[in-house]
């Protein structure tokens, strides 16, 4: 599970809806709730005091991290009341580890359409809209070019997060994830450059990561790993040497052909003649 500084995450958030005039939320990558800035706007509050627009609530909150977990981006959407809310995802590598929102405020200074809204639901769900209607002048209604911008501050602040580690996979998960991506990645560059840039991580640390998760460094996991997937094809696909030195990420044959001996003690034609054999 991902591990969290709530202290320095609630400062985040305090510090954003401060200088934003919205209400900034963390959630983590199960969608929990982890700290929540100053609440400017009570209009929202008082929204879900009712049970059943608090549940379409949810549904919009649902909805924003379902769009923000299929993009990898920050996702706006109007929720239903009309409102604008952001979500954008806070990721670890490829690893969606939580969310920020931030929310919500009107895209047109003419708040009629909302008004309308919040009659409409008073009318459906049975309570007096009076005092909801009293909260919705104070709903910031900033621009396009303003709302723009906060979408840009709000990933920016995602990437914070993670540069700052005050979101991080602990190490066991870490190192499993690493793991899977190299066990899914086995064809492209897995250079030590290129996985420490990608999880942030120094070559020291990754190293010692690998050694403490699996016994021995990522070098040699990667190692490993492409060579029980060469063996893999070697048994069940008709494919040439070259192909499966290709396909397993070790583009010169010669130099996958000694590293496939070195690991097993055959070479991979003496392997793969050796399955053949056994299915005559």
């Amino acid at each position: 599970m991902p591990y969290f500084q709530n202290e320095i995450l609630a400062e985040i958030t305090r510090n954003f809806a401060t200088i934003s005039n919205v209400t900034v939320s963390i959630f983590d990558a199960n969608r929990n709730g982890i700290v929540s800035g100053s609440d400017n706007i009570s209009f929202c509050g008082a929204v879900r005091t009712n049970p059943a627009l608090r549940k379409k609530c949810l549904e919009c909150d649902k909805m924003g991290f379902g769009g923000c977990s299929a993009t990898k981006k920050p996702y706006l959407y109007h929720c239903h009341m009309g409102l604008v809310e952001i979500t954008a995802p806070i990721m670890f590598g490829d690893t969606l580890i939580g969310y920020i929102i931030i929310g919500q405020f009107a895209d047109n200074p003419d708040k009629s359409e909302i008004k309308k809204a919040v009659v409409s639901a008073a009318k459906e769900n049975n309570f007096n809209a009076d005092n909801l209607l009293t909260y919705i002048d104070s709903i910031p209604c900033p621009g396009d070019a303003y709302i723009n911008a906060l979408s840009q501050l709000v990933e920016m602040c995602a990437s914070y997060i993670w540069l700052k580690n005050v979101m991080h996979l602990n190490e066991n998960d870490l190192a499993m994830e690493i793991k899977l991506y190299i066990i899914n990645h086995l064809n492209e560059d897995l250079s030590v450059d290129v996985m420490c840039n990608k999880y942030g991580l120094s070559k020291t640390a990754l190293y010692q990561l690998f050694k403490k998760a699996f016994g021995s460094g990522m070098v040699q996991v990667i190692r490993s790993e492409r060579i029980n997937l060469a063996k893999e094809l070697l048994k069940t696909e008709k494919m040439s040497v070259n192909e499966v030195a290709m396909q397993v990420g070790i583009p010169d044959a010669n130099y996958f052909t000694r590293t496939f001996k070195a690991v097993t003690g055959t070479t991979p034609k003496e392997y793969a003649k050796s399955f053949k054999k056994r299915e005559l």
